[in-house]
């Protein structure tokens, strides 16, 4: 059986891997529309950026207020401490008559979650992304820690035969998968503890299943 170390360029490689499958999840999803092209401002955004002051809009003098071309309608989300915005362009062909201050060539308007109905798809995909992003993001954590106690690659599998998915074929190929002397119990058995093994399991079967159905991910 061939020894196989712990080494950075062994840890760089997982780090890869694990990407891979992160990324091979993420693009089974289907990107929804986040821009759109109208010819004037739809009502409800003109209410959106005036607010309750929407009376003084054609009480002002023109010369006052701001010919904008577009906006960014923005949703702030957060999951498990991570923050993103969802986006969502709209495009004027006729600018809009904004209050003075505003940007005229691109404005940020945030909105509640289920404040600007258009861009539901987008907030939608968002938070799965961000979901997937926090997951294996936690996922990564987990299995360079556990393999970073592990004395060698080949403790590592004695340990969790099923962190093998995550372990580049190439240093598979070094090393035999059978070990026949007992592990003593060292830094790594206790890291495994705080590993949730099902979890990490489970991110991997399911990265590959939908990359499968997407004809993306090689085996």
């Amino acid at each position: 059986m061939a020894y196989v170390g712990i080494s950075s360029d062994f840890l760089q490689a997982v780090k890869r891997e694990i990407s891979r499958m992160k990324d091979a999840e993420e693009n089974a999803f289907i990107v929804p529309e986040h821009e759109v092209n109208v010819h004037e401002a739809p009502h409800d955004i003109v209410q959106l950026i005036w607010g309750q002051h929407i009376g003084l809009k054609d009480q002002m003098p023109k010369e006052w207020l701001v010919e904008t071309n577009s906006v960014d309608m923005r949703v702030k989300l957060q999951h498990e401490g991570d923050e993103c915005d969802a986006m969502y362009t709209v495009k004027f062909a006729s600018p809009m008559l904004s209050p003075p201050g505003f940007s005229r060539f691109r404005h940020d308007v945030f909105v509640g979650e289920d404040e600007y109905p258009p861009m539901a798809a987008v907030v939608k995909h968002t938070r799965e992304m961000m979901e997937i992003k926090v997951r294996w993001k936690k996922v990564n954590r987990q299995i360079i820690d556990f393999l970073q106690s592990c004395k060698s690659l080949n403790e590592a599998l004695k340990l969790w035969p099923a962190v093998s998915v995550y372990i580049p074929k190439m240093y598979l190929d070094r090393i035999e998968r059978k070990v026949e002397r007992e592990v003593k119990a060292s830094a790594a058995q206790q890291a495994l503890a705080g590993v949730d093994t099902d979890a990490a399991i489970a991110a991997a079967t399911t990265a590959r299943f939908m990359a499968t159905a997407q004809g993306t991910f090689n085996v």
